[in-house]
This record gives C-alpha cells, sequence and structure tokens, in this order.
C-alpha cells in the first residue's frame, strides 16, 4: 500500500490550514450592539459581539476599547482573559460593566469599566496586532476602522447601535465596512425592547422605564450619492435622511458653493451645473457633498471636470 494514495497533496493541505490559521490571528468577531447608558445612567454600559465563523472563542488578550472622535485611546474597558466554551458559528459574546450584570440580572462574558464615550466616539474589538471591528458613532473626525460614522449614540431611555449587516467571513484586519451603512439608532421599549445575550446563551430584555416614554422606532437611512463620478458640466445628487435636512457642497478650499434644504422623508433628486453662489463657474477639482440632518451627517467626494 502506497502512502502517497492517502496523503494529500501539500498545496491543498496549505489551503485547508490556512483559513483556520487565519480567523485564530483575526478573530472573526463583530460588534453588533453598542449601549453607552440606560435611562440616563452611564454606568450602564455594554458591547455585543457576535462570532462570524465557528471557533473564534479563542480571544484571550482581546481587548474592548474605546476611542475620541479624533482617534485618540480614552480607555481600554476589559481584556479578555481566557477563551469562551461556545465555539459555534453565531455565537454571541456579551461585554458589560457591572452596573449593567446588576440592573439586568445576566453574567456578562468580560465584565468593562464605563468608558464608553457617549454621543460621539468609537468602540473596538481588538487585539495587540489586529484592530479587528471598530465602530465609530456621531462627531468623528479620524475613524479607526474606516467608512462613515453611524449616527450620535445618546443617553436617553433604552438606545442602543443596533447592526443590521454582518461583515464578510473573509479575515482582514480590521472588517472593512461603514458604520453608517450597516448600523441603525435603535430605542427599546416594552414592544420592541434590546436583546442581549451571553455566550452561555442566556438573554435578557432591555427597554426604557421612563414612564409615558415610548421611544421612537428605527429611524430612515441617510443615504447620498453623486452621479456621474467623475463628473462634467451637471451633475445629479440623490438624499434621503429621517427627516428635515440640509445638502451642501463643498469646494477643493472648503468654502460652500451650493445648497438646497429636503423637507421630507424619502429620497429626493437634485442637480447642480457647476455654478457657485455667486453665479460664477466653479472649477475642477474634488468636492464634497455632505447631508446633515438632526446630528447626523452623511459624506460624499466626487471629482468635478471643467
Amino acid at each position: 500500500m502506497r502512502p502517497s494514495r492517502f496523503l494529500a497533496p501539500l498545496p491543498l493541505l496549505v489551503l485547508l490550514l490556512a483559513p483556520a490559521a487565519a480567523r485564530a490571528t483575526f478573530h472573526l468577531n463583530e460588534i453588533t450592539q453598542i449601549m453607552v447608558a440606560y435611562n440616563g445612567d452611564d454606568r450602564i454600559q455594554a458591547v455585543q459581539l457576535k462570532s462570524l465563523a465557528a471557533g473564534e472563542n479563542f480571544v484571550t488578550g482581546a481587548s474592548i476599547n474605546a476611542y475620541d472622535g479624533a482617534g485618540n485611546l480614552l480607555g481600554t474597558g476589559g481584556t479578555f482573559a481566557a477563551s469562551l466554551a461556545n465555539a459555534t458559528s453565531g455565537a454571541r459574546i456579551l461585554c458589560a460593566t457591572r452596573n449593567f450584570e446588576q440592573t439586568f440580572g445576566i453574567t456578562a462574558d468580560l465584565q468593562i469599566t464605563n468608558v464608553l464615550p457617549v454621543t460621539n466616539g468609537q468602540v473596538s474589538f481588538e487585539t495587540a496586532t489586529c484592530l479587528v471591528n471598530a465602530i465609530a458613532y456621531g462627531n468623528v473626525t479620524v475613524v479607526k476602522g474606516g467608512g462613515t460614522p453611524a449616527p450620535p449614540l445618546p443617553t436617553a431611555g433604552a438606545t442602543a447601535l443596533v447592526r443590521v449587516i454582518d461583515d464578510a467571513t473573509s479575515p482582514f484586519c480590521p472588517l472593512l465596512e461603514s458604520p453608517s451603512d450597516r448600523f441603525r439608532l435603535t430605542s427599546g421599549a416594552s414592544s420592541h425592547p434590546l436583546t442581549f445575550t451571553n455566550n452561555a446563551g442566556q438573554s435578557v430584555l432591555v427597554s426604557s422605564t421612563v414612564a409615558g416614554v415610548e421611544p421612537s422606532p428605527l429611524p430612515a437611512v441617510m443615504r447620498v450619492a453623486v452621479s456621474p463620478n467623475p463628473a462634467s458640466g451637471r451633475v445629479r445628487f440623490s438624499a434621503s435622511a429621517p427627516g428635515p435636512a440640509r445638502l451642501r457642497v463643498y469646494s477643493p478650499q472648503g468654502r460652500l458653493v451650493w445648497e438646497t434644504t429636503i423637507s421630507g422623508t424619502g429620497r429626493q433628486e437634485f442637480g447642480w451645473d457647476g455654478a457657485d453662489r455667486a453665479g460664477g463657474r466653479a472649477p475642477s477639482g474634488v468636492y464634497l457633498l455632505q447631508l446633515t440632518s438632526g446630528g447626523m451627517r452623511k459624506t460624499s467626494r466626487f471629482l468635478f471636470l471643467r
């Protein structure tokens, strides 16, 4: 019996082993929920993680970190001292403060301090060598994980940023995404509470206890687009916002050259012929299209050619 019949070729072995090694290196766990306060109490904070592949329970040494809008480290909430038991794909991992555990009667997989920034900031799940997943929200100028920040995260009621689109399962570092596209600002109420789950599968339902307050449902998505890009002559803009908004175009030098008001919800179309506010002709260059509504902001850059 020849051993060569029963041994896989070396290249095949490399391909079979590479994904597991990559997952072990990058820890394919994404952030799915962030809550920075409960009924105004910022001692009650939580970060929910989700495993994107099997075997992602080896989290020893990984941390929950907090950054400000300029990308400066505010502090480490906590670091995993050991691996977790549930290694299945889709397993949840709960990182929460002691006050969260006591308020809702659940044991977190990682107890963290209340370092998560309120309203504006960034939260990450990372190792010493990899910024695995970082989520920016509010007024952030240096985005750690790339993309556009999600809406500001307030402290009122039971409000959280909730993921609605998963990351890909390819082992990139960091996981590439735009928080504004994949997260929604959501308020938990008795009719539609937030759910937080630990690695053992225990869950708690979180809703506001403020009397007479029923949090509003999920707001509409903010979107803005330019067509064509690059553009020459007339440019088409499309935008949608959850309420009244302003759509502005800034020149390469940062000057406001065009603006309009969006009064309602739903997608709306606009055109720009390349004239500035004084009626002159705007020069060629990279322009910024910015949509703002209720503290939220969405931007897109485009090349305008004369």
